[in-house]
């Protein structure tokens, strides 16, 4: 459910210091249901910081972060997941030495409650997702692998997707 303003996810000057480098300042968003939001700049800019503290993989030094109109600046990263906060990665990360149907089974029986609706065919389709369940996840090619990230993280029913290099 959105916050009373209309906004699933916000970030209000948002400071983050790495090493003594000031790597965001001041970055506010407001990201409204069903919008898309694309955050370009060149590599260095802070895109990925950014995501690492919506996400709450990096403590921010300043501002705050809002999922749902609920401050979640302080929780960590799991819990901002399974309040519905999906993210995935630059490089896609998946179980190696698990099969695809192992991986895609995983990630449905790790959702509680489960959603009758969030099925492992669903997500296969909902991705494009062409690898065989008997194959190892580890030996797909990296756009197979990207899909699966992605129809793992579909099968949590993510209210709102970070998405950090999608097209690379």
């Amino acid at each position: 459910m959105p916050a009373q303003n209309g906004s699933i996810l916000a970030c209000v000057d948002i400071g983050l210091r790495l090493g003594g480098r000031q790597i965001l300042d001041g970055v506010s968003l407001d990201i409204r249901p069903g919008q898309v939001l694309g955050i370009a700049g060149p590599n260095g800019a802070g895109k990925t910081s950014l995501f690492e503290v919506l996400s709450g993989r990096q403590r921010r030094h300043a501002g705050q972060v809002r999922l749902a109109g609920h401050d979640v600046g302080r929780l960590p990263s799991h819990v901002r997941a399974r309040r519905g906060l999906g993210r995935t990665y630059q490089r896609p990360i998946v179980p190696y030495s698990l099969t695809v149907g192992e991986t895609l089974e995983a990630a449905r029986r790790a959702v509680r409650p489960r959603p009758h609706h969030l099925r492992v065919d669903w997500a296969r389709d909902l991705v494009h997702l062409h690898a065989t369940d008997s194959m190892l996840a580890g030996s797909l090619e990296t756009l197979e692998r990207r899909k699966l990230m992605l129809a793992c993280l579909m099968l949590r029913g993510p209210r709102v997707l970070l998405m950090d290099e999608p097209a690379s």
